[in-house]
Order: C-alpha cells, then structure tokens, then sequence
C-alpha cells in the first residue's frame, strides 16, 4: 500500500469520525465522538488546520490513521502544546511514526517546547506510543472502570432511595454547595449541566437515564446517576456517586448503584463505566469492595528542547 499525508480539510472530518468509532470503539474505555462535536470544535477560531495530520490510502483514498495536536498555551516564557496519539487501523506503527512526526514537527516550528498527551491502560495502545516518544509520565489525569450490571457486588436494598424529581433541584444544590464544598455557583452549573445532558436523553427516552437520591431525616445526602450510551444502550456511564461529608459512605453508594441497576437492569442495561479524580482517589478501597477495579490514567510529557 501507498499513503498520502495531509492536513486538515473539511472533506474529512466524517472519515475521522467513522475511523473513531472502529477503532476506539474496540477499546477498554472508548475514545469515541460525534460529527457534530467534532464540527464544532474544528470551527472555533482559535483552530489551526495545519495541526491535524491524515493518511490516506492512495488507492481506496479510505482513511488509515490521523493525529490531532494544538498550542495551548502562549506566555513570555514558554509555549506549550498537546496532542493526542496517533489513532491508526490495525495499529500500523509505521503509520503512526509518520503522523507523529509531523504533528511534533508541526508544533516544533510554532514555537512549542512542550508537549502533553494522556495515555492510560484500556486506551488503545496508548501507553504503548507514550513510551515509543519517550514521553515520560507527569500526573494522574483519573481513575477508570469498567464492570458488568451482573459483576457488581451489591447488596439489593434501596431503602431511603427514591427517584430524582425537578423538585429536588434546591436539595441537590445544597448537597454539591454544603455538602460536598463546591463552590456554590460551580456547583450549580455543574448540576445545570448534567441535567440537560439527562433531558437530551430523557428525549430519546426515558429509560436512557437513572437518576436517584437518598433521602435521610428529609435531607438529601446522596445523588447517584447513570446516563446510558446512545448508540448502544446495553452500556453507560455511572457519574461519581455523590455524597455528604460525615455519611455512611459505603452504605449510600450500596443503596444508590443498587437503586440504579434495578432501575435500569430490566430496560437491557449490562455495562456500566466509571471514574474518579484524584481529589477521590482516598475512596477507591470503598469502590473495590463492590468489585469495581479502576486503571490508571496519566498525563505524559515531552521536552523538546
């Protein structure tokens, strides 16, 4: 085979897309997108089409493999860029090396002398490229997981949960703000922003979302949330569960997930993901104990000085 290597052009942007879904889709923890996300992000104007390198098949003209970078940041001292590896079918190495090269190059000659990217465990074989461009680690970026509905190692009992109404919004507020010690208004365009996502699925339909609280002594110290996968609803994201400072923390956690799998276990749900940031990181034993196993997930440097 024969390869071609360009830049950004708009003709594209659908292949990257469909390239996304088949090979991220086959990862432990999916990189995966839209057209519509990916459109708009590639039309904001700080984007710079010369960052973005493609292969393409001379023959077929199918794409085989790209790589996204960027500048992220100008200060008097220093510009430093990101990247993410290069996203290739079949693993093509010799593609990737390529493609690599001219994103580096790229950044080189915009004045870069800094390059980050995230690999982990359960992303392609991204930590396997980290370590070909002697990238070395810098920082826990999260933790992931991902468990079957039926691994789970839950008790069953709901009690003192209920299902999340809009009239629970102040109570929820005052759980992210006072409980928890959000910032007050981060937290409420936190939880406005969680509740349009959970309306867009609701739209498509109702059993696309599980939303639950518990309730103790009429408070609310506990939020527990899963949001099933567009295009395959058999699997979701379960977001933190979010509790009160003080509280029984295993205990809220076992109610709501098992709040949430039975409210969602009979409309076909199978797999759930999850994560937590490093903030979190004291409560992954509790996580453990219901048999949700976290990979890794880092940020990784490079000079180029």
């Amino acid at each position: 085979m024969s390869y071609v290597f360009k830049t950004y052009s708009e003709d594209l942007l659908k292949k990257q897309v469909e390239l996304i879904w088949e090979v991220g889709d086959n990862w432990k923890y999916p990189f995966l997108t839209s057209l519509e996300a990916l459109t708009k992000k590639y039309t904001m104007d700080n984007f710079d089409p010369s960052t973005r390198f493609y292969a393409i098949d001379k023959e077929t003209e199918q794409l085989i493999g790209y790589i996204t970078s960027e500048i992220k940041q100008h200060n008097e001292n220093e510009i430093s860029a990101a990247l993410r590896f290069p996203m290739v079918r079949n693993e093509n190495f010799e593609i990737a090396d390529k493609l690599y090269e001219l994103a580096e190059n790229r950044l080189m000659e915009l004045g870069a002398s800094k390059i980050s990217a995230i690999a982990g465990e359960g992303m392609g074989n991204t930590m396997e490229l980290a370590n070909r461009y002697k990238y070395q680690q810098s920082s826990s970026v999260g933790k992931r997981a991902a468990i079957s509905v039926d691994a789970l190692q839950i008790s069953g009992n709901t009690e003192n949960v209920e299902k999340y109404n809009d009239s629970m919004e102040n109570d929820v507020n005052n759980l992210f703000a006072f409980k928890i010690g959000l910032p007050e208004e981060k937290g409420k365009i936190f939880l406005q922003s969680l509740l349009k996502e959970k309306q867009r699925k609701e739209n498509i339909s109702k059993s696309r979302v599980s939303w639950q609280v518990y309730r103790e002594n009429d408070e609310i110290d506990g939020l527990g949330i899963i949001h099933r996968s567009d295009r395959n609803p058999s699997n979701s994201v379960l977001q933190p569960i979010f509790f009160a400072k003080g509280v029984n923390i295993a205990m809220i956690i076992d109610r709501l997930l098992s709040s949430l799998i039975s409210d969602l276990k009979p409309e076909g749900l199978k797999n759930i993901q999850t994560y937590i940031s490093p903030p979190a990181y004291p409560f992954e034993p509790i996580y453990n104990s219901f048999g949700i196993e976290f990979d890794e997930t880092y940020w990784m440097k490079k000079d180029l000085n």
